[in-house]
């Protein structure tokens, strides 16, 4: 037994849909990853306008106009350590929580002959609440780096149950400051697949030997807790690239150099600039080329990056992307709606498009509604994704039952086009009338049957393939007329033709429709008896209409069915025709005038008994009115 012989048709398409859209599913978390951070993007940008910095925090700015400036006083950048040691020897005076630099000391200051950087240590050395920048590079082949156990304490390894005894590392670290000043922090840039950074480290894990970033060594000093999780997702805060209170490096140090002079207001205002702040000092200069795409400017300086995880991190603001289940949820959730939607409207294919879409941008509003405000409460949730998945299910089911649609009108079309005009198939399937649910029903039809007459005669006076050209010719004239009013075409039944009009679509002038073709068929035999010459004289034609209760439907067996009409009325129909010898060519029951007596002219042909009634029928003849 075959699974089409278990399963019904209308489940297989249910089923069919149903792991499409488990397909989908399936590969939404990997296809729609870029969406993801797209869409992440947009909204944290908006949301970031909305969002002030920590006023605890200072970023003394080494910007353009400080390297134009100070170029005349101190020289090229970069200047010499002893310009950073006279700045931060003035700073700490005014006793700043703590002082962050962004700027690699890796290399010594040979111009200086080792004063310059020796001033800088010992300044280092006084003030235990400067952090210096270390960085992780990649390992180059054939030098696997240099042994972690080997490494000065003061680098700050912190070795885990995992810690591997011969791990190696590979660090660009502060040589121009002796290790025993050394407090350090990571300050790696952690860009995604597309290169954009959205996350920053909290630490970075060397075969099992944890390294602080420096934003977790600023909120570990701080007393605050950090996560357990290597990296943290930035919350930005600020659509500027530095929203965050700053000073150009310049204006600091003509400031410390007017407090040495003794200027009351200079020293004033180096009090409340400093006292207390969380101090970073780093570079937003062009020409130092310290810049990195983030969601907020594709060319973010690293500083504001930096000052951004410290941000977060002291005050716990970063963002916590949901857990794997609920965005899979709501990617569910819009499959299975998709599907429910698509399955509720089946047979109307332009409904299920209309109401699914409908549906599905509505619930794509109100997700990223729910995603801003997600913001607030410090979710990530990875809408892309949702919507990515949700939509990808709808345009693979509308192209799923678009094309069952497809093979079904295409079916449907070359079933009906047997029986109506092709236009008029076209239309009844767009108005569902030729769903199966429609096409099997019991109503008013009107029946006509056309019969030939003097055929017999003329067949045998001509070859069979002179007359079935002619039977043809005829027949192609007659069916052309009957679709032109809107009929059905029911069948041949030899010389004969049976036409029937109400179904498929619904017609309330279905009298008036069959009589107006039967007076154009006569008009036709008029024109063919015309051409067959005197031929012709033999060739005669009766028509049979009735109107009366039927049943229509799909008729037949699985390997041949028609569209046909069953019942008495065809039966009467076709009896009524056999009366039309002697009487008149068309001839039509009481019950098919009283549809349209004020339309045609009626002459009263009288009551006829009919072979299988009792009770005779009246007949009339049609004609046009002048």
């Amino acid at each position: 037994m075959s699974l089409s012989t278990l399963i019904p048709g209308k489940v297989r398409q249910w089923l069919a849909s149903f792991a499409l859209l488990c397909v989908v599913g399936a590969m939404g978390a990997l296809v729609f990853r870029p969406l993801d951070h797209a869409l992440m993007d947009q909204l944290l940008w908006l949301y970031a306008g909305e969002q002030q910095p920590d006023p605890e925090i200072l970023l003394i700015d080494i910007d353009d106009f400080s390297l134009g400036r100070m170029g005349a006083q101190v020289g090229r950048w970069p200047w010499p350590r002893a310009v950073h040691a006279e700045v931060l020897e003035s700073m700490v005076a005014y006793q700043p929580r703590l002082v962050v630099f962004d700027i690699l000391f890796s290399e010594v200051d040979v111009y200086a002959a080792g004063d310059s950087d020796r001033y800088f240590s010992e300044v280092l050395a006084r003030n235990k609440n400067v952090l210096l920048p270390i960085l992780q590079q990649n390992p180059t082949p054939g030098d696997p780096g240099y042994p972690i156990q080997a490494f000065p304490s003061t680098v700050g390894f912190i070795r885990t149950l995992h810690a591997k005894p011969d791990a190696r590392a590979h660090l660009l670290l502060p040589f121009a400051v002796p290790p025993q000043h050394w407090r350090l922090g990571t300050i790696n840039f952690v860009a995604d697949n597309d290169g954009i950074g959205r996350e920053y480290d909290v630490h970075r894990d060397i075969d099992g030997w944890r390294l602080l970033s420096m934003p977790a060594k600023v909120a570990t000093l701080l007393g605050k807790p950090i996560p357990k999780s290597p990296r943290i997702v930035l919350n930005w805060r600020g659509r500027e690239v530095i929203p965050f209170r700053r000073i150009s490096y310049v204006d600091l140090y003509t400031l410390i150099n007017k407090q040495a002079a003794g200027d009351a207001i200079a020293i004033n205002k180096l009090q409340t600039l400093l006292a207390g702040r969380l101090v970073v000092i780093g570079s937003s200069a062009s020409g130092l080329y310290d810049f990195r795409p983030t969601p907020i400017a594709s060319q973010h300086p690293a500083v504001a990056i930096l000052t951004t995880a410290i941000d977060n991190l002291k005050n716990g603001n970063d963002l916590r992307p949901m857990h794997w289940f609920f965005p899979a949820a709501c990617s569910g959730s819009m499959l299975l709606m998709a599907w429910l939607l698509f399955t509720g409207s089946a047979g109307n294919y332009p409904r299920a498009l209309l109401v699914t879409g409908s549906a599905m941008l509505t619930i794509s509003l109100a997700l990223l509604m729910v995603s801003y405000w997600l913001l607030g409460q410090r979710w990530l949730l990875p809408a892309g994704t949702v919507l990515g998945t949700g939509w990808a299910g709808y345009i693979a089911l509308a192209m799923q039952t678009g094309a069952r649609e497809y093979l079904a009108r295409r079916r449907m079309l070359s079933i009906f086009s047997r029986f109506l005009d092709p236009k008029v198939v076209g239309r009844l399937m767009d108005a569902g009338e030729l769903a199966p649910a429609a096409l099997n029903k019991s109503c008013t039809l009107t029946v006509l049957f056309s019969d030939i007459r003097g055929f017999t005669t003329l067949a045998e006076r001509h070859t069979a393939e002179r007359v079935v050209m002619l039977l043809n010719r005829y027949f192609e004239m007659q069916v052309d007329i009957i679709f032109r009013h809107g009929g059905t075409l029911d069948k041949f039944i030899g010389d004969a033709v049976m036409a029937f009009w109400g179904a498929p679509g619904n017609d309330p002038q279905q009298a008036e429709h069959a009589i107006r073709a039967a007076l154009d068929m006569r008009d036709a035999l008029q024109q063919f008896r015309a051409e067959l010459g005197e031929e012709g004289e033999l060739f005669d034609m009766g028509v049979g209409i009735h109107t009366g209760p039927a049943v229509v439907g799909m008729i037949g067996s699985q390997m041949h069915y028609d569209y046909t009409v069953i019942g008495d009325t065809v039966n009467l129909a076709s009896r009524i025709e056999g009366l039309t010898k002697g009487l008149a060519p068309i001839l039509v029951s009481d019950d098919t005038r009283r549809a349209c007596s004020d339309i045609f002219d009626f002459h009263d042909m009288g009551r006829h008994v009919v072979k299988g009634r009792h009770a005779d029928i009246h007949l009339f003849e049609p004609r046009r009115r002048s």
